[in-house]
């Protein structure tokens, strides 16, 4: 089954201290199994941390010690509620920003791909260059995170290598000292993913930090699985067989049966 954007939640927001802890809203119309990915990030060196999400972070990288990412993933189950995001080790005006959004079709047991090295960049407008990945098989979405230690208008969605990008959310505040986080996603063709740059319009320039990630694909066993049986009443002294094979099903849907004689 191929992996599909699920859809994002509401984005939450902190001016910062010590320590402190949000609760970034869970995505609409998640079923179980959906991998839910909540993006955070902090105009400081927190150590970031969740109860609800456990320590199941697959990165957190900080540079120029106001920038700070790391994401952390859940695979929903029913009754799931917004997980906490709770910090240490921040600081007053701090500013620190959650998003959650989901896919569906992704490994449960190998859900990341390829990780690219965390790109930190100078104080500019933009946010990058972020280094790219390759070796992501096609189809696999490929997703690039970016962070600024500073607010802004609007972020243009990323382009190029004959993908179509898709935009999550670029959600940013003036709360506490200003920041903003964005990610995009799109669909690997198979070939390798040259870098990235945000290209942010406002604000003032910063320094901004970020890092490419692909998704892995559930496996569905692929070849028939033969069944054989035989009917009655035999002709010329044999039993006449019947070769069935069950199709894996795709979510959702019956096994089909196909018949193909003999």
């Amino acid at each position: 089954m191929p992996i599909t954007f699920v859809n994002v939640g509401a984005a939450v927001y902190s001016s910062g201290g010590t320590t402190g802890t949000i609760y970034p809203t869970l995505p609409s119309g998640l079923q179980v199994g959906d991998l839910v990915l909540v993006f955070v990030t902090g105009r400081g060196n927190h150590n970031f941390t969740s109860t609800v999400l456990g320590r199941q972070w697959q990165y957190s990288h900080a540079s120029s010690g106001i920038n700070k990412i790391a994401l952390f993933y859940k695979f929903y189950q029913t009754g799931d509620g917004n997980p906490d995001i709770n910090w240490t080790g921040g600081g007053t005006s701090q500013t620190v920003i959650a998003q959650a959004c989901a896919f569906r079709g992704v490994s449960t047991t190998t859900p990341f791909g390829v990780i690219g090295a965390s790109s930190s960049n100078a104080s500019q407008a933009n946010i990058g260059p972020i280094g790219g990945i390759s070796g992501v098989p096609a189809g696999d979405p490929i997703i690039v995170f970016g962070h600024r230690a500073d607010d802004w208008t609007s972020v243009a969605t990323l382009s190029g290598d004959g993908l179509t990008w898709y935009e999550i959310g670029e959600p940013k505040t003036s709360s506490g000292n200003d920041a903003g986080e964005v990610w995009d996603y799109a669909f690997s063709a198979g070939l390798s993913v040259t870098s990235k740059t945000f290209t942010v319009t406002g604000g003032l320039v910063q320094t901004g930090m970020g890092i490419m990630q692909s998704l892995k694909a559930a496996v569905i066993t692929t070849g028939w699985r033969k069944l054989q049986y035989y009917t009655e009443p035999p002709t010329t002294g044999a039993f006449n067989k019947l070769k069935c094979a069950v199709e894996p099903p795709v979510s959702g849907a019956f096994n089909k049966l196909l018949y193909d004689g003999e």
